[in-house]
């Protein structure tokens, strides 16, 4: 079949990761089918014309231990039933991520034909959400009844969280298609606005944060002005739109009374005393995989009011109740990796300027985001979030891989 013919698999894969991010729009269970049917594709072809390369790597080797680890974990946590429905499936991302690299390596046109498919959808939601916010629905007549913004997320409100996350990919193709056009420029600091307007403050934090990371490139003298002018703009549209009122904190609820939320509620702080008192039962290796959701339910780790949920709202903290002691430092040794790798690719940037530099400061800036401790997160082994997070890694590896 033509699909299958060795020439074709990769551009043929191309277009089913190219459609990824808009199925993470249409429902998670739409993007479990693509990155299963990526998977697929990229073992049968890999099996059949023996292609070994991308499993021999660092990256996936490393994916292997941690996934084995899980595994381990599981067996031996509070509800094995509960945590091998996640850890045996959690493979699936370490695939789509050497999946997204060898398609991106061995399709030549993968960007620009990728930017087309990724542009309609994140400039359709940009779009959209500005639509919600000032009609109070969406351009399909859907209000969430909060003031909080969803676009086609709907009830989810995880429209910031998208962006936010997919920000990078954004940023990567703006830069490999001439990213310093005054177009581009102000719709930059318009998905920044949408993202604070969502009253996702963890996503707006750390797009803050991420824009700050990747400061360093805004560093030649030619482009000082375009800086300036966004800067400038970004301020005017802030000022006249009341942010200095809404930031973070300030929405409306369903009965149209303004709410007053603090970032670090009791509500997390009772999370994380009740992720604790399980940590201290499972030390070394956890109460498994998922078993926070079930394990806060006991009187032993109550803490208090709202102090149980299906998660603590911190990776960190989650993985310490979760894998102890061993996926604790497991999860802070690829963070601090990242870290340094972020200080090495600054610096060859600063003293080249060369465009690979520039991509891979930009997607390692984006995993050093993702993996912040200092804030409240989702789930760690939430679909959604894992989807996007190996997704970007497969980008990050190709790149990588370029600079050898």
């Amino acid at each position: 079949m033509f699909f299958l013919e060795k020439e074709n698999v990769p551009k043929f894969l191309a277009y089913i990761i190219f459609l990824l991010p808009t199925a993470l729009v249409a429902g998670v269970a739409v993007a479990e089918l693509f990155v299963f049917l990526i998977c697929v594709y990229f073992l049968f072809y890999c099996i059949r014309f023996k292609v070994y390369k991308y499993f021999k790597s660092n990256f996936f080797l490393f994916f292997l231990f941690v996934y084995f680890f899980l595994i381990f974990n599981s067996l031996q946590g509070e509800n094995l039933a509960l945590s091998l429905q996640t850890s045996i499936p959690y493979l699936r991302y370490g695939i789509l991520s050497i999946a997204v690299w060898f398609a991106y390596e061995n399709y030549f046109h993968f960007l620009k034909k990728f930017k087309i498919y990724f542009y309609t959808i994140f400039i359709f939601l940009v779009f959209d959400g500005f639509f919600q916010f000032y009609f109070d629905k969406n351009i399909v007549g859907y209000s969430t009844g909060s003031g909080r913004l969803s676009s086609f997320f709907f009830s989810e409100w995880i429209l910031g969280s998208f962006l936010q996350k997919f920000f990078p990919i954004f940023l990567l193709l703006l830069i490999n298609n001439n990213f310093f056009k005054y177009y581009n420029l102000i719709f930059l600091p318009l998905v920044y606005i949408l993202v604070f307007y969502t009253g996702e403050r963890t996503a707006f934090y750390l797009l803050s944060l991420y824009i700050l990371l990747n400061f360093f490139f805004y560093f030649k003298k030619k482009y000082f002005s375009k800086i300036c002018l966004l800067l400038s703009f970004l301020c005017v549209v802030f000022y006249f739109t009341g942010s200095n009122e809404r930031m973070f904190i300030k929405y409306k609820n369903v009965e149209n009374v303004n709410v007053i939320e603090t970032f670090y509620t009791n509500n997390y702080k009772n999370l994380h005393l009740t992720a604790y008192k399980i940590f201290l039962d499972n030390k070394l290796f956890g109460s498994g995989v998922k078993t926070f959701r079930v394990l806060c339910k006991d009187k032993k780790y109550s803490s208090g009011k709202n102090s149980c949920s299906t998660h603590p709202h911190n990776y960190y903290i989650q993985v310490l109740a979760e894998c102890g002691l061993i996926g604790f430092l497991i999860l802070l040794s690829v963070f601090v990796h990242f870290v340094f790798k972020y200080i090495k690719i600054t610096k060859l940037y600063l003293k080249h300027q060369k465009i690979n530099s520039l991509n891979n400061l930009v997607l390692i800036s984006a995993l050093f985001v993702q993996f912040w401790p200092l804030t409240t997160s989702g789930n760690f082994f939430n679909n959604f979030l894992s989807i996007i997070l190996y997704f970007i890694i497969g980008f990050y590896l190709k790149n990588e891989d370029t600079s050898k």
